[in-house]
């Protein structure tokens, strides 16, 4: 059973932030989270955890109200301030060299919101950081690229250097006139219309020193992040499990006994877990 990239539970700041903007176009709260379980008091507690399911019926539900929302997503992400990313944060910006900041974001990507499957290649002359969307649900494939697109430029702007033009940016969807208003943050070495989503910097950057770099934060960051992380999937990994049994298979219910199977594990072990 294939893991999906992007199930993975996540803090409740990308929906205030959606809500947020939704609202600013016109859209009540009792609309966008229409057919969810989210109530609205629970995203006002950072210790709430918001399955991705969840999220995804409420961009549903913006994109039948106001369309395709390439300018909102855009923009939900990068209004996701740094102060939220908590520990991660931190890390992020203990990182002592461009190179250590990618490392570190891969490695607890599952503390941010990110949804695109994110991995890092190597070239002659270049690191690249790819952004693969291609199992996210395709109706919903572009907003969610758009809004981790958004994010990438905020982080990029919070921690890099100002002063040095280190990357340059590839990607799928073609260009849309909706983020002519964001092209100061985009920058002019971008291509629309490739074959992947590419940040590219050259590898004579990758060793830059980053302005609040500090190696014992980093190893102090990097600790709390291991337990946090964690304690997260501990608490939910056997329900991300379950819910991708219910979801492949297509069946309405399943017994104790059946998913047990599905999962190779003792249907014991199984109910002790999801009590």
């Amino acid at each position: 059973m294939q893991k999906l990239s992007w199930d993975f539970v996540r803090g409740p700041t990308s929906m205030r932030v959606l809500l947020k903007l939704a609202k600013a176009h016109g859209l009540e709260e009792s609309a966008c989270l229409q057919d969810t379980s989210i109530k609205p008091h629970e995203l006002d507690n950072p210790d709430y955890m918001l399955k991705a399911e969840e999220e995804f019926q409420v961009i549903r539900n913006l994109q039948n109200k106001l369309g395709p929302c390439t300018d909102l997503s855009f923009e939900a992400g990068l209004r996701i301030q740094f102060t939220e990313y908590g520990l991660f944060g931190m890390l992020m910006m203990a990182s002592t060299t461009v190179e250590q900041l990618l490392e570190s974001s891969m490695r607890f990507r599952e503390l941010s919101w990110m949804y695109c499957d994110i991995s890092i290649e190597e070239t002659a002359d270049e690191l690249l950081l790819v952004a693969d969307n291609a199992q996210l649900p395709a109706p919903l494939r572009d907003f969610l690229f758009l809004r981790d697109l958004g994010t990438l430029f905020s982080v990029q702007r919070t921690i890099l250097p100002t002063e040095k033009k280190m990357w340059r940016t590839e990607l799928k969807m073609p260009f849309s006139k909706d983020l002519d208003t964001y092209s100061d943050i985009i920058g002019d070495d971008i291509k629309f219309g490739q074959a992947r989503n590419i940040f590219a910097v050259k590898k004579k950057f990758t060793a830059t020193k980053l302005p609040h770099g500090s190696p014992s934060a980093y190893i102090r960051w990097t600790h709390e992040c291991e337990k946090t992380l964690a304690a997260r999937q501990r608490l939910y990994g056997m329900t991300g499990h379950v819910r991708r049994v219910l979801r492949e298979s297509g069946a309405p219910t399943h017994s104790m006994t059946s998913m047990a199977q599905a999962l190779n594990i003792h249907p014991r072990r199984l109910r002790r877990q999801l009590k």
